[in-house]
């Protein structure tokens, strides 16, 4: 299983999305590696459970082993997370 973030955006700060390609576990885990709350968990009017991410956060998940997938590969071939 895998956690990815994408690119940062700039609207109307910067940031980005950090999501996996399997049990919500790991993503919750990693989550919890770079310091987010679990009450920042996206799971309302979204098309993907994800968290969304300031740069130093995404910076950290890089580090913790997150993979970089650019959003756009990822909608082509959206496996949401299991609950």
């Amino acid at each position: 299983m895998t956690v990815y973030v994408d690119e940062i955006r700039s609207y109307p700060k910067q940031w980005c999305h950090m999501w996996c390609d399997g049990d919500l576990d790991e993503l919750h885990a990693m989550a919890d590696k770079i310091g987010l709350k679990r009450s920042w968990f996206q799971t309302k009017n979204v098309h993907f459970l994800h968290y969304d991410l300031v740069p130093s956060k995404r910076a950290l998940a890089l580090k913790h082993g997150a993979e970089f997938m650019p959003l756009k590969d990822w909608i082509m071939r959206i496996k949401p997370c299991t609950k």
